[in-house]
């Protein structure tokens, strides 16, 4: 498959989660779905657990985890004990970490570093990457990783130890229901079948290409992402008239241009807030921001801007209501590690040679092809890389080992003879893997700083539980796929 689908399937599952939560579907599905499992919290974990997990196979792991996070803070806020509260609110976040990760691995749209393997093997051209679709990925992934939220599940158990075994919850759930559920419901299988079956069509029949170096079914795929763009974003959802398709555009323009500006501000005032600082003025950017959008609306629209918050109600994506749900504090702990990393990898650089080779680089390099064996077999060389990634992830973040391990697992795989291109997903798949620190992937580094007092020690326990068993568990499923697929 082409990249080109790829990165569209990717913004468009995006597009489609955020149609879902500006509808608050999703809050409806699923504070519809957690009182039926009753107030057991084995229960309760297992249904975060799989939650998370389901909506991780169809939209991005981090995009799922934004999304979950207010859902979970009213679940926490619910438990009538304190010291309940402070006990499971780590256990539930494990469950969301645990089920985001490890969806994020079933499907393309799963996760980031999904992203950049497919941009990797582009990049390389590797032998056999038009096979790695959406739908061969989901047709292998989705049944592999059920075993893994299988063995993550028995795991959480180990933690629920000393918990109680039920819980007094005050259940709470408002309204009379979305009406719009089963009609959003049924757009999103509609656009996850057309997309599944475009994908097959790709992957059995591989067809040629016909315009601009494109085939019939990238040709496709770019015209139903511009559709689709336009429809969500632009197109009005109630008067269907040219002013109101104008002022939807203006209205995405806006926000688009003030989005740097939101983000400081909402961090800075989470940071604050975190830290128990106090600011002078809390509101006072807030109203630089309204102002400054507020004299471009004047002049085009002869009326005031209203509230920064208020959502477009005459689009399907607000885009206000994209940029205020984030966890600001949680995507600058992340942004924050990741530079940090990025820094590390350049001490040392030398300018006359491409690419990062900083001391941190070669450092690694030269441990990786010291545990890392070249010769006794396949199966000890593949168990010896993923432990490698995993376990480096976890204190270096997946995109850091990416960005080393790929090239050099992809030099060594060749220089055995091999096809790398299943060796490079056991490295993405085992960076996405990673469990126990709060910095190894976006997921862990988002809601693990979203909610204050999360257990490290119990992170780091159980965590290392899991990065041992998804470790033998990716070794013999990509050993099994060594064997059954020939490029």
């Amino acid at each position: 498959m082409s990249g080109l689908q790829s990165y569209i399937i990717i913004v468009i599952s995006y597009l489609i989660s955020r149609i879902f939560i500006d509808s608050e579907s999703h809050e409806y599905a699923i504070r519809t779905l957690l009182p039926k499992l009753g107030t057991r919290t084995a229960a309760l974990t297992t249904g975060i657990l799989g939650v998370s997990y389901a909506l991780s196979l169809f939209f991005s792991n981090t995009v799922v985890v934004l999304s979950m996070i207010p859902i979970l803070r009213y679940l926490i806020q619910q438990i009538t004990d304190e010291n309940q509260r402070k006990i499971l609110s780590s256990q539930w976040i494990l469950a969301l970490i645990y089920g985001a990760n490890i969806g994020g691995m079933g499907s393309i749209t799963g996760s980031p570093q999904n992203v950049f393997y497919l941009a990797f093997l582009d990049l390389v051209k590797i032998q056999g990457r038009e096979h790695v679709t959406f739908f061969s990925w989901f047709m292998v992934g989705v049944p592999a990783t059920l075993l893994l939220v299988l063995v993550a599940s028995w795991i959480l158990k180990i933690g629920e130890k000393k918990l109680p075994r039920s819980l007094e919850l005050k259940w709470e759930v408002s309204g009379n229901g979305n009406p719009f559920f089963k009609r959003f419901v049924l757009f999103f299988a509609v656009n996850i079948a057309l997309i599944f079956c475009m994908t097959a069509l790709q992957f059995f029949f591989q067809p040629g290409k016909i315009f601009l170096g494109l085939n019939i079914i990238d040709l496709f795929f770019s015209s139903y992402f511009v559709v689709f763009l336009f429809v969500a974003c632009v197109f009005p959802r109630k008067e269907r008239t040219f002013p109101s398709l104008f002022r939807n555009l203006v209205f995405l323009l806006l926000y688009t241009a003030f989005a740097p500006f939101i983000f400081i501000n909402e961090t800075v005032k989470e940071t604050r807030c975190r830290f128990r600082r106090p600011s002078i003025d809390p509101n006072g950017m807030d109203r630089r921001i309204q102002a400054g959008m507020n004299s471009v609306w004047r002049t085009l629209f002869r009326e005031p801007f209203q509230d920064l918050r208020q959502k477009n109600e005459n689009v399907f994506i607000s885009a206000n209501r994209i940029l205020y749900d984030l966890p600001f504090f949680g995507l600058f702990f992340m942004g924050g590690v990741t530079l940090l990393a990025l820094l590390f990898l350049k001490i040392g650089d030398n300018p006359a040679t491409p690419g990062m080779d900083g001391l941190l680089v070669r450092f690694i390099e030269r441990i990786a092809n010291g545990i890392i064996p070249q010769t006794g077999g396949i199966f000890l060389f593949l168990t010896a890389v993923i432990f490698v990634a995993i376990f480096l992830t976890e204190v270096l973040n997946n995109t850091t080992v990416l960005l080393i391990m790929l090239p050099l697992v992809g030099q060594m795989s060749t220089s055995m003879g091999e096809n790398p291109l299943l060796f490079l997903l056991a490295v993405t798949l085992a960076a996405s893997g990673a469990f126990m620190t709060p910095i190894a992937t976006p997921v862990n580094a988002v809601s693990y700083a979203s909610f204050p007092g999360v257990s490290l020690k119990r992170m780091l326990g159980l965590g290392f539980l899991l990065n041992l068993a998804g470790g033998a568990f990716f070794t013999f499923l990509v050993f099994f796929l060594l064997n059954v697929i020939r490029f």
